[in-house]
């Protein structure tokens, strides 16, 4: 069961700090499932969106993956144009291997955190 005294913008701030302590010990698999739900859950916050991004593109980096590395960098040019046109898609994990603007069903583990009555005030 999740806290539901921690709000949406925690636990995509917590999801954040895990992924990056599991990229510091090359946990490429972890620190990108901790990124991924901190993108669903943090999107809507642009400073934490951008800083999503800005960690994948640093494990991309280090992976060496060009593919990734430039839908990294494509994803955080478009991340405030797409703030300011409201055009943030739902559940998106944020990784440059699914389109930037599809939406994508929420795992439930993070549904539970959207769906928090502290969320709906």
């Amino acid at each position: 069961m999740i806290d539901t005294a921690i709000t949406r913008r925690q636990m995509a701030n917590r999801f954040l700090r895990e992924g990056r302590t599991a990229f510091r010990t090359q946990d490429v698999d972890s620190a990108f499932a901790f990124l991924e739900d901190a993108h669903v859950l943090g999107q809507p916050y642009l400073r934490t969106h951008l800083t999503v991004h800005w960690w994948m593109l640093r494990v991309e980096q280090n992976q060496k993956d060009l593919q990734e590395v430039w839908g990294q960098l494509v994803r955080l040019m478009a991340a405030p144009i797409s703030h300011l046109t409201g055009r943030l898609p739902v559940g998106n994990t944020g990784r440059a291997n699914v389109p930037a603007l599809r939406s994508m069903p929420i795992p439930s583990h993070l549904r539970e955190i959207i769906d928090s009555p502290e969320e709906a005030e």
